[in-house]
Order: structure tokens, then C-alpha cells, then sequence
């Protein structure tokens, strides 16, 4: 990159977006650095602000300022956005259905998608599935998201019901918030950046329930990918013929696990979102 850039990213390392869409993008790219948004930020070409920006503070920073979004946050300040928007060179968004959201609400032309990616290296640890007893589902994310595991309980009862021995697995920021079924173990795990990909590749089946109605349109995969890179298939747990064939049949998890890695490294690489990024900022410095 002939310029230099920098992504801001939100302070919490426990945030994906702090790593998707800021530290392994940056990573990727040659002479790009990283800022925590909480931190001074040093004069650059150009200025990624992930997720959060600072008005305030961008105005006094000279260059091409690209705001990159995973959520709708125009949904909920849309005061704030109508007057943060115009500051920005571009706005970059995580998956297709957010930047269409964001052109329709807005009229903007300039909204740009590059999809979340992984930093392959990360996942160090893949599952290698046989048959084994219990299966091991397995939920991650953040604590207010356990919401979307609701629409997965009644095939989850109902298997441990029928006598296919199951156990859960949560993994998230509050662990001490313990829930408990009436057929089958839910354990619960704290979120470590270190032990992540051993902790998902020690599990059978990612149990990854869509977001609820339109905010199911605007979230990213990044949970997929990162089940698929650690050698998981994934299913939303609401068909149950789907979970039958899942828990039953160790062959069909392989199988499903080695097509998923092969769509992940085929296209999901972060070294292709470091790419798109050189790409959309050169054609910006152009315009």
C-alpha cells in the first residue's frame, strides 16, 4: 500500500470485530498498523474506524477517514449517523444485506461490502470426527446473543428425549449465568482468544442459530467461518431431520467439515479482504 493506513479498532479484544475487521486485515496488509479507539491515534493517509467512530476526534485528523460497519447502527442512533456519515470518504460493511440496509435508509452511493475473513493460522486445532458418544454441540458468542439459541431447544430436548445422548456446550463472557435442560448436560465455558480454536475443535457440532427477523439479514457468518476453520459442520438446530443425520452419522460430519475448509479457504481468506482493501482504497484516492 503506498499510503499509510490505520484501523481503529473497539477497545475489547473480545469483540470479533477487533480482529475481523481491524487487527487481521491490518495484519495482511503491508504498512498498516492497528489503534485501539481508546488510545491516541497517529497522523495516517488513511483512517479505518471500526465499528465506533469519534467525530469529534476525526475532524482533527487530516486524510481520508472510511467508516467499516458489522451492525445497523443507524437503526438505533440514526440521529448520529445522519451527521456522522457525511465525514466519511466510503462506508464499508461486513456482509451484503448490511450495505444494502445502509443505501436504502440513507441514499448513499459510496457504501462498499467486504465480507468478514479469517486469519487461517488462528484456527490451529480442527476436529477430527468419529463416532463417538456424547455428541458435543457447541454455542459461542457474546452473553446477549444466547437469545438466538432459543429456536434450537426444542430439537435439542427432543434428541436427548429419543435417547441420542447429547451435551451443550457455552461458550461466552457469562459463564456464572448457567442454564439447565431437563434431557441433556449444558455446560458452560468463559471466551479465551488463546484457547478458541481448541476449545471449538474439541466439539462436534456448531449449534448456530440465526439472528431473529431483519437483523438476521444484516449479520455476518463470521461465526460459521470460524466453526468451518476449526473442522465443524454448522446448523441452526430448527430442522430436525438435519440434527438427526448430524448426531447420527460421524461420516456425514467429516464429510461436511472438509466441503466447509475448502469453501472457507477458497474464499475467506483475510489475505482477500487485505486485497479489497488496496483495492477500494486506491480507487478512492483516485476519485
Amino acid at each position: 500500500m503506498a499510503n499509510s493506513a490505520v484501523f481503529i479498532t473497539p477497545p475489547d479484544t473480545r469483540w470479533a470485530s477487533t480482529r475481523f475487521r481491524g487487527e487481521w486485515p491490518a495484519e495482511a496488509i503491508g504498512g498498516a498498523t492497528v489503534a485501539k479507539f481508546d488510545q491516541p491515534i497517529s497522523q495516517n493517509d488513511v483512517y479505518i474506524w471500526i465499528k465506533l467512530c469519534d467525530t469529534n476526534r476525526l475532524q482533527t485528523l487530516p486524510g481520508m477517514h472510511i467508516w467499516d460497519l458489522c451492525d445497523p447502527t443507524w437503526w438505533f442512533n440514526p440521529d448520529d449517523a445522519r451527521r456522522a456519515l457525511p465525514l466519511f470518504k466510503a462506508i464499508v460493511c461486513s456482509c451484503e444485506g448490511l450495505a444494502e440496509d445502509l443505501r436504502q435508509w440513507s441514499g448513499l452511493e459510496n457504501v462498499y461490502c467486504i465480507p468478514d475473513r479469517v486469519k487461517i493460522g488462528h484456527y490451529n486445532e480442527k476436529r477430527q470426527h468419529r463416532e463417538v458418544e456424547p455428541v458435543r454441540f457447541i454455542w459461542f458468542g457474546a452473553y446477549q446473543n444466547r437469545m438466538t439459541l432459543f429456536g434450537a431447544f426444542t430439537n435439542l430436548e427432543r434428541l436427548a428425549a429419543n435417547h441420542y445422548p447429547i451435551e451443550l456446550t457455552i461458550v461466552d463472557d457469562r459463564p456464572d449465568q448457567v442454564w439447565q435442560f431437563q434431557h441433556f448436560p449444558c455446560y458452560h465455558l468463559p471466551w479465551n482468544l488463546e484457547k478458541e480454536a481448541r476449545t471449538i475443535a474439541a466439539h462436534d457440532i456448531a449449534l448456530l442459530p440465526s439472528y431473529p427477523g431483519a437483523w438476521g439479514k444484516v449479520k455476518s457468518n463470521n461465526k460459521e467461518l470460524s466453526a468451518w476453520a476449526c473442522g465443524l459442520p454448522t446448523t441452526t438446530g430448527e430442522d430436525w431431520e438435519e440434527m438427526v443425520r448430524l448426531v447420527s452419522d460421524a461420516q456425514l460430519r467429516q464429510s461436511l467439515a472438509d466441503e466447509n475448509l475448502e469453501t472457507l479457504l477458497r474464499d475467506y481468506s483475510i489475505l482477500q479482504s487485505a486485497q479489497e482493501w488496496v483495492n477500494l482504497i486506491a480507487r478512492l484516492e483516485a476519485e
